[in-house]
């Protein structure tokens, strides 16, 4: 009985050792993934690092004053939001239009998009571009219903 309990005290004191050095070598393993990754987010946080400059936004927000399709026209941009705006346009045909719009412009290259909000026959979409100083708006509206085009240029005042 003595054999049988040495002998079994023998394979357990193997297996017991045997383990150790799996988990020993696990760990070992375990240890230099770590570094790599640690090294990759290092690489990249430098790389998110780099200093952004950011451009000054133009303001356009005001009111601007002209004529489209040879009628008095008043437009006043309301709200601005970066490069994106809101407001009201008032073209003075024999029956006012009232439109609200929003629109966009790419301060570099001065360029203006904007679209009628409310539902008419007369509603549509703007094309145009801002003059250098960003004084000046001008440019050509398009109707949705027909594709009638209208010129318009307006003044900040």
């Amino acid at each position: 009985m003595k054999k049988n309990i040495a002998s079994l005290l023998k394979y357990q004191i193997i297996f017991i050792v045997s383990m150790l050095i799996f988990i020993t070598a696990c760990d070992k393993k375990e240890e230099k993934n770590p570094q790599v990754d640690i090294e990759l987010e290092t690489e990249q946080t430098k790389e998110e690092v780099a200093p952004v400059v950011e451009k000054p936004t133009v303001n356009v927000a005001g009111n601007y004053s002209g004529m489209f399709d040879q009628r008095k026209t008043t437009f006043v941009i309301t709200k601005q939001d970066g490069n994106s705006f809101e407001g009201q346009i008032t073209i003075n045909y024999r029956e006012v239009i009232n439109q609200n719009v929003s629109g966009s412009f790419n301060p570099d290259t001065r360029e203006v998009d904007m679209k009628d909000l409310r539902h008419s026959r007369y509603k549509g979409t703007y094309k145009g571009t801002f003059s250098a100083d960003f004084t000046q708006f001008e440019g050509v509206f398009t109707t949705d219903v027909d594709g009638t085009k209208r010129n318009f240029k307006l003044n900040k005042n």
